[in-house]
């Protein structure tokens, strides 16, 4: 079965949104009533995101695992790095939304619960 993503795709991606993330969206809008403009046409918000991300633990809303029945043990890669909190009861909780075969395997998605 063919990839969808391949590590110069993600490069690639990364790339786009670090731009477009950083400097908006569109045409440089250059003059304007004689004022220069230096920024692109759409420029996100993104003021509720900066607010927490000193907060790793509270930028994520929605889980989309894979389940495969496949035993990597520590030869595969952590699907989450360090979230700073050292008792369960700080860890963020999700509710399972669905779980659905997929090729085999299971594909599961999680909201966080509010």
């Amino acid at each position: 079965m063919p990839s969808l993503a391949s590590e110069t795709s993600a490069a690639g991606y990364v790339n786009y949104m670090r731009d477009n993330v950083g400097s908006g969206v569109g045409a440089f809008n250059g003059t304007v009533g004689g004022v220069v403009r230096n920024r692109r046409d759409l420029q996100p918000d993104f003021s509720a995101e900066l607010a927490l991300a000193d907060q790793s633990s509270g930028l994520v809303d929605r889980i989309s695992s894979y389940r495969a029945g496949l035993v990597l043990g520590g030869d595969g890669r952590s699907a989450v790095g360090e979230l700073g909190f050292n008792r369960l009861d700080f860890a963020p909780r999700f509710n399972l939304v669905s779980a659905r075969p997929l090729a085999g395997d299971t594909l599961e998605t999680w909201a966080r619960r509010t």
